[in-house]
């Protein structure tokens, strides 16, 4: 249907793919796969922009659908997903979101190009338990770190990680700035990961506030 710049047939092709299985299944065996064959294909010229811009459009609807479907308890841990400030492409963070959604956690999606004063903005507002942010394609080294450092900050003592393929050339300076860089682990690995920050987290800010209460009561 993409090679046919035919809108309507990838349509169809993506509202039967969305009854294949569970959404994480989905994702991993259709969404992620059909999405990298088109960025090859437009990178090597076999298909136009405009191609590639109509796939991305209706298979990320079809990912924000689905995960519109997961049903969380109202008090479910909030996870916060977005793209570092230079990243176009979104839908890997999709397949972040449905992990988390399984896992019995919350996820919401900021998108694509999320500069470091939203992820403040946001982490001030909603208090997630974890911030995710994915990376494809590495900015420059003087970029990255700016990013990082904006980045570090505005997540505070909240643990921070970054995904993707690019995350791993920028392992040192994510780290040095206070965050965690993801490979290629394994499901089981990664939630075992997370939930370890999570509860390091939540351990430090209770020890915090053990000794700040202690320090009012000997004022």
């Amino acid at each position: 249907a993409v090679d046919r710049f035919d809108p309507t047939a990838l349509e169809v092709a993506v509202r039967r793919m969305m009854f294949l299985g569970s959404a994480p299944m989905v994702f991993d065996r259709v969404l992620a796969p059909c999405m990298y064959t088109i960025g090859r294909r437009w990178h090597a010229g076999a298909i136009s922009v405009g191609q590639e811009h109509m796939a991305s459009e209706i298979l990320g609807s079809a990912a924000r659908d689905m995960l519109r479907l997961f049903q969380h308890d109202q008090d479910a841990p909030m996870v916060l997903l977005a793209c570092f400030a230079d990243e176009e492409h979104a839908l890997p963070i999709y397949g972040v979101a449905f992990r988390f959604a399984q896992w019995g956690y919350h996820p919401v999606i900021l998108g694509a190009r999320t500069p470091p004063a939203a992820i403040r903005h946001a982490v001030e507002r909603l208090q997630p338990a974890v911030i995710g942010l994915s990376l494809t394609i590495p900015p420059p080294a003087h970029r990255a770190r700016e990013l990082c450092e904006e980045y570090g900050a505005a997540c505070g003592s909240l643990p921070w990680v970054v995904g993707g393929r690019g995350a791993g050339e920028l392992t040192e300076i994510i780290e040095e700035c206070g965050g965690v860089s993801f490979g290629a682990e394994s499901v089981a690995t990664l939630r075992a990961r997370v939930e370890g920050l999570i509860a390091k987290a939540r351990r430090e800010r209770s020890h915090a506030a053990e000794h700040a209460t202690g320090d009012v009561q000997g004022l």
